[in-house]
């Protein structure tokens, strides 16, 4: 653990950046070996899951909560992986494929955002890009 009070698995999970590169093979190792890691909080209360959502990583998303990690957990912030996912995944006003499919899904537990609220989103990131406003 270090100083921020994350662990390999936060890091790995962050690997490098928002490049699309995912390091599920690196994950999968430090589950096996700890997988109590899978819902470890940081000094923040930010968890591995926390951050495949903020670093648009869905693969490392899926796999983190096939493991046990927990989507509905809050950071000390009271953000959700949820909260996290409508914050970062519009940064860009095409996300990628995947990504979007994994927002879409709509059971409890899982990622909640359905078709219309990504539209929403998105519109409104690209609003906000060009500096005008949406009233949708």
């Amino acid at each position: 653990v270090d100083l921020r009070g994350r662990r390999p698995l936060h890091y790995a999970v962050v690997g490098t950046g928002n490049n699309g590169i995912e390091n599920l093979d690196f994950i999968k190792l430090l589950l096996q070996h700890r997988p109590q890691d899978v819902n470890a909080e940081d000094n923040e209360g930010v968890t591995p899951l926390h951050l495949a959502a903020e670093w648009q990583k869905p693969e490392s998303l899926q796999l983190l909560k096939e493991h046990g990690g927990d989507p509905d957990r809050e950071t000390k912030k009271g953000e959700t992986v949820n909260d996290i996912l409508a914050k970062y995944s519009y940064s860009s006003p095409t996300p990628d494929e995947d990504f979007q499919r994994l927002l879409a899904r709509s059971t409890r537990g899982q990622i909640v955002l359905d078709e219309n609220q990504l539209r929403r989103k998105t519109e409104l990131r690209v609003c906000q890009s060009a500096g005008t406003h949406s009233h949708s």
